[in-house]
């Protein structure tokens, strides 16, 4: 099988059900390399690079794999040259029709998402990556608006990508139950829950301080303060602050959290006055943004994401 990477199964689970097209070009894939594992061990990370870019960025699913499927038909016999710059035959960023998507390195991903400036109210993603630096030219407010916007958006609230990120600390915690059993991928059956770093209730119930709020909220509720927690753990914990609940986990535990115990925990234990009085956003949300670049970097440098768009 091509997803050995420890404990990928929930991530391939889930494009199988949302994305069979994606499933059914990683089994091609599959099928190609099936008597040939040497090449199989070559190409395993470009691979399982390709497939989640493709699922997770793609503009039209369908156009972009059809579009891989042409290049793969053409490239016989299979090896890792096919990957050196694939997409880029699939990404246009000046067409729209397009099936995909232009990836950000993580270095981009660090411009785009960051502290702008210190009216901490003001902040709002879409704004500060759209209507900023558009500075009143439609042109590049519609590219950064069509082109770049979607990339990030699809990195901040992708819980997929989190269950990647947290692959190991998966398999340490749930590496009993049936990853075949369909019925376990239904939420109200999975064996753990997306639980806020940072309770949501901190920052989504304020009767005042709504500038604030809603500040907290944008960051609060993507993957940068979701974490995976098994569901007895999370019902016992609460509105418990995280530097209270995991103050007893090792650097290890923390580490396949993407969590660093010195300077995160205490940023993700703002109370509900530190959030109506604006005290203490600053650091939550520079440990929201630290935490999202180390989950979206694990992925990309690990499966050589840059070999795929040739930006190296």
């Amino acid at each position: 099988m091509l997803p050995r990477t420890p404990y990928i199964k929930p991530t391939f689970k889930l494009i199988l059900e949302s994305a069979p097209d994606v499933y059914l070009l990683l089994m091609i894939f599959a099928q190609l390399v099936i008597n040939n594992q040497g090449l199989a061990e070559e190409i395993r990370k470009s691979i399982l690079g390709l497939t989640t870019t493709l699922h997770w960025f793609s503009r039209d699913k369908g156009r972009a794999i059809r579009s891989i499927y042409a290049r793969l038909r053409e490239s016989e016999p299979l090896d890792k040259s096919f990957f050196s710059g694939c997409l880029n035959e699939v990404q246009n960023q000046n067409s729209i029709a397009n099936g995909f998507y232009k990836i950000i390195s993580p270095a981009k991903l660090r411009e785009f998402v960051k502290c702008p400036h210190e009216n901490t109210e003001d902040w709002n993603f879409w704004r500060e990556i759209v209507e900023d630096r558009s500075e009143s030219d439609e042109t590049k407010r519609a590219e950064l608006h069509n082109e770049v916007w979607p990339v990030v958006r699809n990195i901040l609230w992708n819980n997929e990508l989190l269950l990647w990120a947290q692959r190991s600390y998966m398999k340490e915690r749930f590496g009993n139950y049936d990853k075949a059993d369909a019925v376990m991928w239904e939420d109200h059956n999975r064996p753990w829950d997306y639980d806020h770093l940072l309770p949501a209730k901190n920052f989504s119930n304020l009767k005042s301080g709504g500038q604030y709020m809603r500040t907290c909220q944008e960051r609060g509720n993507t993957i940068g303060n979701l974490h995976i927690l098994p569901l007895e753990e999370n019902r016992q914990r609460q509105d418990e602050p995280a530097n209270k609940t995991f103050e007893n986990r090792t650097l290890k535990d923390l580490t396949l959290m993407h969590l660093s115990k010195k300077d995160d925990l205490d940023a993700f234990s703002i109370s509900q006055d530190d959030v109506r009085n604006g005290r203490k956003i600053y650091p939550f949300a520079e440990a929201v943004h630290n935490r999202i670049y180390r989950i979206y970097e694990d992925w990309f440098k690990l499966l050589d994401i840059a070999i795929l768009i040739d930006d190296q």
